[in-house]
This record gives structure tokens, C-alpha cells and sequence, in this order.
């Protein structure tokens, strides 16, 4: 359970830090999670691919950014 909580905050901070958000773009949680949830790595604090918050991401605030990463990660444990 810890590693999971450490996990999960590791994840939203590299997907906070990295966050940009784009004005033509319209914010798509459902798309996020998928993403996210694609790129996860159980068990650990990685997304496969390019490091930084998915394109399908851009838009949506950090909080709402975070909640999706708990989301996948208390979904997909080790």
C-alpha cells in the first residue's frame, strides 16, 4: 500500500511539472485516463513513452490530472 501512495505521487508530480495546457483544445478526462492508463506501468512510477503529461491531458488542471493517476493506479496494483 505504501509503495502505491509513493507511487501515485510520483506520477502526478512528473505529470504536474510537465503539464501544459492549450487554448483550441477541449479537455477530455475519459481520454486522459485511457492514455494514462496505457502508458501505466503497474507496480511503479513510470509511464511508458515520452516523458510529461499526454497530449490527451492538456487542458484539465493538475487536480484533475492527479485524481485520474490515483484512479489508474488503485485500478492497476501490482
Amino acid at each position: 500500500m505504501r509503495h502505491r501512495i509513493t507511487a501515485t505521487i510520483l506520477l502526478a508530480a512528473s505529470l504536474a511539472l510537465a503539464s501544459c495546457s492549450s487554448e483550441s483544445h477541449k479537455p477530455d478526462p475519459a481520454a486522459c485516463k485511457r492514455t494514462i492508463k496505457a502508458q501505466y506501468e503497474p507496480g511503479t512510477a513510470k509511464l511508458k513513452g515520452k516523458p510529461g503529461t499526454p497530449k490527451e491531458c492538456d487542458g484539465l488542471s493538475n487536480d484533475q490530472v492527479s485524481k485520474i493517476v490515483l484512479s489508474v493506479v488503485q485500478e492497476n496494483p501490482k
